[in-house]
């Protein structure tokens, strides 16, 4: 009889150790399957990031192309402000600083691809060389005025 309590005693031992091994794979797997899950979850809030910040880039530059300022010297002291965006400035006024000023508005409006001209001069002790353009989005100048530097 103590053969056989033996080789129960045997058997009982190689299952449990074979339960073991086997349970020890599982919760090897199932790490392996909750770090993937967390590493999916953190590429998918990254990816969230990443598309948040594109669609608040686009929409910065379609707001900032809506209106596009330039400022082209055509000869002597005159200069051509051109609207070079998509949509109209209404309410366009010019702040020249210390520069002498002729011909600059206030504009009504500035359509897309439109332009108006300046005379803008130094005096003899002046070093401005910026204007400050302001202009509005709305017809009605409702919205919040915009506002831009250009280089003289």
């Amino acid at each position: 009889m103590d053969i056989a309590g033996f080789v129960v005693s045997l058997a009982a031992l190689l299952i449990s150790a074979g339960a073991l091994w086997y349970s020890r794979g599982q919760k090897l797997a199932a790490d392996r399957s909750a770090r993937a899950a967390e590493e999916s979850a953190t590429a998918a809030a990254e990816t969230a990031d990443i598309d948040k910040a594109r669609r608040a880039e686009e929409l910065d530059n379609a707001e900032r192309n809506r209106v596009v300022w330039r400022l082209e010297h055509t000869g002597d002291m005159w200069y051509r402000l051109i609207n070079c965006g998509t949509e109209s400035a209404y309410g366009v006024q010019i702040d020249a600083g210390e520069l002498i000023v002729e011909e600059a508005g206030p504009f009504g409006e500035i359509a897309s691809d439109g332009a108006e001209p300046l005379l803008l001069a130094r005096s003899w002790a002046s070093n401005a060389d910026r204007i400050v353009v302001t202009w509005h989005h709305q017809p009605d100048l409702s919205d919040e005025p915009r506002y831009r530097e250009l280089l003289v």
